[in-house]
């Protein structure tokens, strides 16, 4: 019988095999002289990160793919990578792994803020008129399949204008951008709008009420000129009060009497009587309520809006009290400044007759409204979890629209849990409302829940007046 020889890929010889084993341990030990090369004077904590030049050594010596990506993503880089830089790793030879790790590395943030400014030119004028399709490819599978979030990005027949305050970066290629928004006929709201990638194109992805820390600056340089301001109202300094004040507000300075109440006696003491927040009156404002403390009297409430102008806080309508019943006096030019901040171009308001302070109480009007009537209220929250049903508020505005709808939307809470609610009462929604025993006003609709509301004793009737017409009989 002759003997076979076998020839099969799955075997070699011992002379083969010892030349790859000698091979592979000359490569290992060159990738580990590189990468390790620039380990000197490096503490035992962690090799530094990997220059440009390593890399690229390790690829031209064909170094194991997924070896030199473990590397890139554990040490992370020493340059940063553009998509020059990208290309040329491409065609040295770089392989899926690595160019996948490189690309983790790729700064993306000139890039959104190039391009999500394009995508919602796209996306708000398709939600603007009741059809999401046609900005299908923008918008996320999760998202585009909730209505009611793509509502509170824009409602149908809404949209008035947007503009973009800040897009940052987060971790694992998110992106957030600070979106102002005005809707029709005159409301203002703030989101935060999240975007992520797909494929190679930018896609929006959610839609969440902004953190605090998106106003933090604002918020600390509002709390700052309002303690300056009442200091230099009871010490009578108008020069420095002019400084805190927008302009068309300087000639109340003399006249108000919520100031010269401030300038009937020594202040012992001045503090925030709840926290600083954004607030939505005539467009987004910073709402700052404090308290004046004084010998042998008991503290007194007083409130400020506050609005950038020039790039700077100015004090741009006061009260004394919660301001629960509007401002007096406050800037005439509130809605105006908003239109031009949103670059709506409107006639500019007729200046008041001169030293005339007007309190801005909204009227209650019969329904259907000419114009969204607006309302400062605290929803009452119980806490079942908490020690004896604790009781807890949000505050916020209850709105009234001219086509029936109530929503309430809270700006702020002291609830530990964080609950800040939004409520919707669509038109023909409302099954009840009346004024508790208590003097807050109740709001209840099948299938949405009872509300309770917590305001001043005018704010709770004018409120019912405006939305009694809209009971469902």
């Amino acid at each position: 019988m002759r003997d076979r020889t076998i020839n099969s890929p799955t075997l070699a010889s011992p002379r083969a095999l010892a030349g790859r084993t000698i091979l592979h341990l000359v490569v290992s030990f060159f990738v580990s002289c590189c990468i390790s090369s620039a380990a000197a004077g490096v503490s035992p904590q962690g090799q530094p990160p990997l220059t440009l030049e390593q890399i690229k050594k390790l690829v031209s010596i064909k170094a194991p793919d997924g070896a030199v990506a473990r590397e890139i993503q554990q040490r992370g880089l020493a340059f940063t990578p553009s998509r020059e830089t990208f290309s040329q790793m491409q065609t040295a030879g770089a392989g899926v792994a690595t160019l996948s790790a490189l690309n983790e590395f790729l700064p993306m943030l000139d890039e959104a803020k190039r391009e999500i400014p394009r995508l919602l030119q796209v996306v708000y004028p398709a939600l603007d008129q009741g059809n999401p399709n046609a900005a299908r490819s923008s918008i996320s599978a999760d998202l585009f399949s909730n209505p009611s979030k793509l509502d509170r990005i824009c409602k149908p027949f809404s949209y008035r204008a947007h503009y973009i305050e800040a897009i940052i970066e987060r971790p694992q290629r998110h992106f957030e951008a600070l979106v102002h928004v005005l809707s029709k006929p005159m409301e203002e709201r703030v989101y935060v709008l999240s975007f992520g990638i797909a494929g190679s194109k930018f896609q929006l992805a959610e839609v969440r009420d902004p953190d605090n820390e998106w106003f933090q600056n604002r918020i600390t340089e509002a709390e700052q000129l309002v303690r300056k301001f009442i200091y230099a109202a009871n010490a009578q300094r108008s020069d420095v009060e002019e400084q805190c004040v927008s302009p068309s507000l300087v000639r109340y300075l003399g006249s108000s009497r919520a100031l010269k109440q401030i300038q009937s006696a020594p202040i012992v003491g001045v503090g925030s009587n709840e926290p600083t927040r954004v607030t939505y009156y005539k467009g987004l404002k910073i709402r700052a309520n404090f308290v004046i403390r004084r010998e042998r009297t008991a503290g007194e409430v007083y409130t400020f809006l506050l609005d950038r102008i020039n790039d700077q806080e100015k004090i741009v309508a006061w009260t004394q009290g919660e301001g629960q019943e509007g401002y007096n006096p406050e800037d005439f030019r509130l809605e105006f400044a908003t239109l031009q901040r949103f670059g709506i171009s409107a006639p500019p308001p007729n200046e008041p007759a001169p030293d005339q302070e007007v309190a801005n109480t909204p009227a209650a009007s019969p329904v259907p409204q000419k114009e969204t009537l607006t309302f400062v209220f605290r929803h009452q929250h119980i806490n079942l979890l908490g020690p004896g049903n604790a009781i807890y508020y949000c505050w916020g505005n209850l709105v009234v629209a001219p086509d029936g709808t109530i929503r309430y939307d809270c700006t702020g809470t002291n609830d530990p849990q964080g609950r800040c609610d939004h409520v919707v009462f669509p038109s023909g929604r409302l099954d009840e409302a009346k004024i508790r025993m208590d003097g807050g006003l109740h709001l209840a609709g099948k299938g949405l829940g009872k509300y309770d509301f917590y305001g001043s004793g005018a704010a709770s009737r004018e409120a019912l007046a405006a939305v009694a017409p809209l009971v469902k009989r």
